[in-house]
């Protein structure tokens, strides 16, 4: 049993890094944040370079020891979550070969398409999901289409937390939740498909083994601990992709609950109890960090990307995105009423995810007036990513779900209470937020926890970990409202799709 006083949880996301320190008795000790680029290259393409995710989480590292007194000597293990579906290539040296294509990379589409073409029903019967650009599977294809150059070079493919992983082991694993992200895993066997490997010309032995989210996988390196400021040897666990371990962090252990989750991407979230077959094809269906169990997830691509867009281009004063905090957004929608006279936005800037997977949708305000402020566009904003939100909420009322009696919100919107009470007058369920709204990273340090003996199992640790902070509870004349402001939000989406599709 060891005996030191916190682990360390590693979030790696789309647009940040963020550490949290847990200690024995369940208590957040600190929490730091470190923010990183991501390229533009070309219309649709989304690159990241890794050494700015390594800088970045060193100095996050750093930052919360500093913070909070912590000795370096003190950290008892580290566990990691990390964006899913991102494809790492990496060549012999460790080294990566080009850099990461992102997740909300759109420039595999046509090769989606391909591997769906190739494989007919196999798809779903394997991997239980449609095959769109956003999972690894079409992205190496794409290199292969594209690049062959770069497969050549090849070594291993791997995911964004288990390239971090090996940067402070020197091991190479990943776990069941990102290998059933990649679109290349066989969800009933949970191992890698030969299949889906042969239909993208990727040999298998050029894919990390998968352990169990709480193994141990390695210990931390000497060079990686003295640019980290911490002591070698730590055990590092397996961890799990960002939204298994955010899963965990906020307490979605059983049947029964639901997690929204709001950051660049917005995503809906819950266990999923027996037949795995009325789900298919309506939601998501992923490995959980539990041990052989399955979540389901309906996705908002652009959810929290709507409402940093909507400051940066065209809320701010100039280049000067600071002029307005989102806390002031947050003022300021609160001013306005609900439904913003008649104005509704689609919050579709990347295309749509579940139900509808059209990835030529785009976003878009409808019955602008005169009278539409800034502040009525903030709202409109909300409210547009909330009705998607809803959507994907109704595509889980299946069996017990229907008897879910509130809803759980984590990611950066839980600050906000304005957004907060719109998902709950919305939807209709009380939405409850988390002490620690950094549900992946707490995650991640939960695993950790599991891994080095602190706690008996994941399903322990996140029930006495976790704790419930502030309740929005629906207005019910709000509701009533928004559920005719729904059917218009409906009605406006069938009507575009003859435009972004024609």
């Amino acid at each position: 049993m060891v005996n030191l006083p916190v682990v360390m949880g590693i979030d790696l996301g789309t647009q940040s890094i963020k550490v949290v320190l847990v200690d024995r008795d369940g208590d957040i000790k600190g929490i730091a944040k470190r923010a990183y680029p991501t390229h533009y290259s070309r219309y649709g393409w989304m690159e990241q370079n890794p050494r700015d995710w390594w800088e970045a989480m060193a100095a996050c590292v750093r930052d919360v020891l500093m913070g909070t007194g912590i000795a370096s000597n003190e950290v008892a293990a580290i566990g990691l979550s990390g964006h899913m579906h991102s494809l790492v290539a990496v060549g012999n040296d460790g080294e990566v070969i080009r850099p990461v294509i992102v997740w909300a990379d759109e420039r595999a589409g046509a090769e989606a398409q391909q591997i769906t073409e190739r494989l007919g029903a196999a798809a779903l019967e394997i991997t239980y999901n449609p095959i769109i650009a956003a999972y690894t599977a079409p992205k190496l294809l794409w290199l292969h289409n594209h690049e062959p150059e770069t497969l050549e070079n090849l070594s291993l493919i791997c995911f964004p937390k288990d390239y971090l992983r090996w940067c402070l082991t020197g091991e190479w694993a990943t776990d069941p939740s990102d290998a059933s992200g990649s679109m290349l895993y066989d969800l009933s066997s949970g191992s890698w498909s030969t299949r889906l490997c042969d239909v993208v010309n990727i040999n298998r032995d050029k894919l990390p083994p998968i352990l169990p989210s709480t193994e141990v996988a390695g210990s931390l390196r000497q060079a990686a601990a003295e640019e980290l400021g911490l002591k070698s040897g730590i055990p590092v666990v397996v961890g799990a992709g960002d939204l298994a371990a955010a899963l965990v962090g906020a307490g979605i252990v059983r049947e029964g609950l639901a997690v929204i989750n709001i950051g660049t991407a917005g995503q809906v979230m819950q266990l999923i109890d027996g037949d795995l077959i009325q789900y298919l094809g309506k939601v998501y269906l992923f490995s959980h960090a539990l041990p052989k169990r399955i979540f389901g997830l309906g996705a908002v691509p652009s959810a929290g990307l709507s409402l940093s867009w909507l400051r940066g281009s065209i809320i701010s004063s100039g280049d000067d995105v600071s002029a307005i905090s989102y806390d002031d957004m947050d003022q300021l929608a609160g001013e306005v009423s609900p439904g913003c006279n008649g104005l509704l936005f689609l919050p579709h800037l990347l295309g749509t995810g579940t139900p509808h997977l059209d990835g030529n949708a785009r976003g878009c305000f409808v019955g602008l007036t005169p009278s539409h402020d800034r502040a009525a566009l903030i709202r409109a904003t909300m409210e547009g990513v909330a009705f998607a939100l809803k959507e994907n909420l109704h595509l889980f009322n299946i069996g017990a779900s229907v008897n879910r009696r509130e809803v759980r919100l984590t990611g950066g919107s839980a600050r906000s209470a304005v957004w907060r009470q719109i998902i709950a007058d919305v939807t209709g369920y009380p939405v409850r937020t988390l002490q620690c709204a950094d549900a992946s990273a707490l995650g991640a340090a939960l695993l950790a926890a599991v891994g080095v003996g602190w706690l008996r199992d994941t399903i322990e640790a996140s029930e006495r970990v976790v704790v419930m902070d502030d309740v929005s509870i629906p207005d019910q004349e709000h509701h009533m409202a928004y559920e005719k402001h729904f059917e218009k939000y409906q009605a406006v989406y069938q009507a575009m799709t003859g435009v972004w599709n024609a």
